[in-house]
């Protein structure tokens, strides 16, 4: 009977690093999102600092949808870019993995 050793496979550093950046840039959309439709202060400056990072991020998506409700035009614009942003990270992380597995 063969026996099996269990071994975490995280993948390799680079591909993690890819992924970990991405989805700080993901959450800084989400962030965002969530100071939309809760309508939090502009003039605070975390508040402030957020919108600034997500505009800059997500300058593609900003007016791809326009809407007359600015929550809604916010959730889609923002959160599509946040969606491509972890899709293209997971993408480019695998990619990574495979080509230099960390073994």
């Amino acid at each position: 009977m063969a026996l099996y050793r269990y071994r975490y496979r995280g993948g390799s550093v680079a591909a993690r690093v890819v992924s970990t950046v991405f989805g700080i840039i993901a959450f800084i959309l989400a962030l965002h999102i969530v100071f939309v439709l809760l309508a939090a202060n502009e003039t605070n400056t975390i508040v402030n600092t957020v919108k600034h990072m997500a505009d800059f991020l997500a300058a593609w998506f900003k007016n791809m949808f326009t809407l007359g409700d600015a929550r809604l035009q916010a959730l889609l614009n923002y959160g599509l870019a946040a969606i491509v942003y972890l899709a293209i990270g997971g993408i480019i992380g695998g990619l990574i993995d495979r080509r230099w597995p960390d073994d």
